[in-house]
C-alpha cells in the first residue's frame, strides 16, 4: 500500500465523516423545528421527541450518504489540486490511473455499508420512528401490526385488514367486530375484498354473523356497501413503506400482493431500487474525483462544488421519475431502478476519460 493511497484514503474517509455529520445535523434541525411543536401538541415530553429523531438519524444518513461520498471526494481531489500535490505526483512519472484507486475503496466500501445498513438498521428504526409520529403524536386509529396487518380500534368496533394496496384503493382479507358496552361480541364481517367508494367500502363475498340476538344467524352476501369509521386516506397514512421493510419482507409482501391478484409493479420497482442506490456511492465518488481533477491546479473549486450539488440534484431527479415509470408499469423495473445509476456512469466515465494527467 503507498504512501499516496494511504494520505488520500484518510483524508477521504475523513471528509466523508465531516460532511454527513454537517448535512444530517443541518436536515434533522429543520426537521426538529418544524415538528416539535407537534410532540408539544400531542403532550409529550421533550425525551419522546429527542427519541423519535434519534431514530430518524439511520435513514437520513442512508440518503444523504452519497452526497457524502461525491463531495469528500471534490473536497480532497480539489485541495490535492490546489496545493500542486497533484502535478508533482505526475512529474514523478507515475500512472495517472493510481490516482483513482482510492476512489474505487472509498466507492465499495460506501455501497457495501450503506447496502448493509439499509438492510438492518434503517427499517427498524424507521419503524419504530413511524409509530411514535403515527400513534402518540398524530394518534391515528388505525395501526399497523406487527405482520404487517393494518388495525382499526374504535369505541365498540375493531377491524383487521390483511393487506392494503394504496394505489387501487382496495383491501383484502377484512376481518370487522362490533362489541356492545360490555365489549361483548355481537356482529362480525368477513370479506374477501374490499375497494373504497368515496363514501362507503364495497365488500365482495362477505360473510356476516349477528350474535347479538337470542338465535345467531349468519348471511352471505355477494355484495356489500358499507360506511366504515376510516377511509382509504386514513389507511394510506400508515400503511407500511418499502424503507421500513427488509429486503426479504418486501419480496415476500410484493408475493402476497400478487397473490391476491394485484399488480406489485410499486414493490417489484423498490426491490431492484433497493439493490440499485447504494451503488450510486461508487458512482458519485468518481464523479467528485474527476470534476476535481479536470482543474489540475484546483481554480474555480467552489463553482465545482456548486456543479456537482447540481448533479446530485439531478440524479435524484432521474431517479425518481424512472421509479415513477417503473411504478406506472412503463419501465421494467430493473430498468427504472438502474437508469440514473447508467446515466452518471457513463457521465464519470466521459469525465474520467478526459483526464490524461
Amino acid at each position: 500500500m503507498s504512501i499516496l493511497f494511504r494520505h488520500v484514503s484518510s483524508s477521504l474517509a475523513k471528509n466523508m465523516a465531516g460532511v454527513l455529520v454537517a448535512v444530517v445535523a443541518v436536515y434533522l434541525a429543520v426537521d426538529f423545528f418544524e415538528k416539535i411543536d407537534d410532540f408539544m401538541e400531542a403532550g409529550l415530553g421533550l425525551d419522546r421527541a429527542m427519541t423519535f429523531f434519534v431514530l430518524k438519524l439511520p435513514f437520513v444518513a442512508a440518503q444523504v450518504a452519497p452526497v457524502g461520498v461525491l463531495l469528500a471526494a471534490l473536497i480532497v481531489y480539489g485541495l490535492m489540486a490546489r496545493h500542486h500535490e497533484i502535478t508533482a505526483y505526475l512529474c514523478g512519472g507515475a500512472d495517472p490511473a493510481r490516482l483513482f484507486r482510492p476512489l474505487w475503496v472509498l466507492g465499495l466500501a460506501a455501497t457495501a455499508v450503506l447496502m448493509l445498513f439499509s438492510e438492518t438498521v434503517v427499517p427498524a428504526a424507521s419503524q419504530k420512528a413511524d409509530r411514535i409520529w403515527l400513534g402518540e403524536v398524530r394518534k391515528e386509529a388505525v395501526q399497523t401490526g406487527r405482520e404487517r396487518n393494518l388495525w382499526y380500534r374504535g369505541e365498540g368496533f375493531i377491524a383487521r385488514i390483511l393487506l392494503f394496496v394504496p394505489e387501487e384503493n382496495r383491501a383484502a382479507g377484512l376481518t370487522l367486530y362490533w362489541f356492545d358496552r360490555d365489549w361483548k361480541l355481537v356482529k362480525r364481517l368477513d370479506a374477501d375484498r374490499a375497494v373504497f367508494e368515496g363514501t362507503g367500502w364495497r365488500m365482495d363475498r362477505a360473510l356476516v354473523q349477528d350474535l347479538s340476538g337470542p338465535n345467531p344467524g349468519m348471511e352471505e352476501v355477494e355484495s356489500l356497501l358499507l360506511t366504515l369509521p376510516f377511509g382509504a386516506a386514513d389507511l394510506k397514512r400508515v400503511v407500511r413503506q418499502s424503507g421500513e421493510m427488509t429486503w426479504r419482507e418486501l419480496s415476500a409482501y410484493a408475493d402476497k400482493v400478487e397473490a391476491e391478484g394485484y399488480d406489485a409493479a410499486r414493490f417489484r420497482v423498490d426491490l431492484a431500487a433497493r439493490l440499485s442506490f447504494p451503488f450510486v456511492c461508487l458512482v458519485m465518488a468518481f464523479l467528485g474525483g474527476s470534476l476535481a481533477l479536470r482543474s489540475k491546479r484546483g481554480e474555480h473549486l467552489a463553482w465545482i462544488m456548486v456543479l456537482a450539488v447540481a448533479l446530485a440534484f439531478g440524479y435524484w431527479v432521474i431517479h425518481s421519475l424512472a421509479l415513477s415509470l417503473g411504478y406506472a408499469g412503463i419501465l421494467a423495473p430493473v430498468i427504472a431502478a438502474w437508469t440514473a445509476n447508467a446515466l452518471y456512469a457513463a457521465l464519470t466515465t466521459a469525465l474520467a476519460a478526459g483526464f490524461k494527467g
